[in-house]
């Protein structure tokens, strides 16, 4: 046996030694295998086939919206929505106008490396005035969206976002299917200085009584980084969590006004049917659960009276909610 005092020497060595020696960022610690050779980042792409195509461009350029310079794709904060059907090709062409390099990421979705978006990790952030195409097949329904992810802080915040929405092929169909993305205007973080979908006061949406609706809502609030979650509350009628971050949820039940916490990148797919009369109201309580910050925007849906506010102190807790999946792994 080593005696001790040996041992403790042999691993001072070694830290020492590793403190002065530290191995290189992104090493690739594996052994390629004998006679294969090593594929290159950008060789990562979708292979291709023949899915139906969706197109579409973002031009990435500077613009003025409502006396504030804002950085917009297609001129609009947030960006238009993508909607697509699970199994289609999609391909954008991102053009960049601004007066920095950008990219565009594709947040929660499963594509190949090379078409992931990470600027210095996935691609190169593209140069003012180039362009770049983006090509991947969308395997799974669900809410997601789209973002800058060069200096993400700032380029988010000062609109670089949008609502990327993928249809299954079957299933429940609803008389209402919005989204609604959330985020800073022109990067403040003061507490008012919030909109849903570009509007920093009150959404409307339209819906009539008995309508079924989807409400998907995302979190792309960058500017507040103090640590506390949006605590949503949605009142008016029952509704079910039917979806969390893209995924669809096994069992959902009618909840009454809880709060839903959610936080920056996090989708909530809320489903509801429209009361016989009156208005269903999104807001949010964060002010009132330990952040100086008052968020006054909400999404109103319907006509009729505004339902009354109500006090709520239950968190929504998934881990109890629904019922378990036939399979315990995803």
């Amino acid at each position: 046996m080593i005696p001790l005092a040996i041992l403790l020497t042999l691993l001072t060595f070694v830290g020492v030694m590793t403190g002065l020696h530290p191995l290189p960022y992104a090493v690739n610690m594996s052994t390629a295998a004998a006679g294969a050779g090593v594929t290159p980042l950008q060789m990562l792409t979708e292979p291709p086939g023949d899915q139906p195509v969706r197109a579409f461009t973002l031009t990435a350029e500077v613009a003025h919206l409502g006396g504030r310079e804002v950085w917009t794709y297609n001129g609009a904060v947030p960006g238009p929505e993508l909607r697509v059907t699970q199994g289609d090709r999609v391909r954008v062409t991102l053009i960049n106008h601004l007066p920095a390099a950008t990219t565009i990421h594709w947040h929660g979705l499963r594509l190949p490396n090379a078409e992931d978006g990470v600027a210095g990790l996935t691609q190169q952030a593209l140069a003012p005035g180039q362009t770049y195409t983006y090509e991947f097949v969308v395997k799974d329904p669900g809410t997601y969206w789209y973002h800058s992810h060069q200096d993400t802080e700032h380029q988010v915040p000062k609109g670089l976002y949008g609502a990327l929405v993928v249809l299954p092929g079957q299933g429940a169909t609803y008389a209402r299917d919005y989204a609604v993305a959330v985020g800073d205007l022109n990067g403040s973080d003061a507490g008012d200085r919030i909109a849903a979908n570009g509007v920093p006061g009150d959404l409307h949406l339209d819906a009539q009584p008995g309508d079924l609706v989807r409400l998907r809502v995302i979190d792309a609030i960058q500017g507040d980084m103090t640590g506390f979650p949006e605590l949503l509350t949605l009142y008016g009628a029952p509704y079910r969590v039917v979806a969390l971050d893209g995924h669809d949820l096994t069992g959902p039940t009618d909840l009454g006004p809880e709060l839903l916490p959610i936080g920056i990148g996090q989708r909530y797919d809320l489903a509801f049917r429209m009361p016989a009369s009156g208005k269903v109201r999104l807001v949010d309580n964060r002010a009132a659960q330990g952040s100086e910050h008052v968020r006054t925007w909400t999404v109103t849906v319907g006509e009729g009276a505004i339902p009354p506010p109500v006090t709520v102190s239950t968190r929504f807790d998934l881990t109890r909610y629904g019922t378990p999946a036939s399979s315990p792994t995803w």
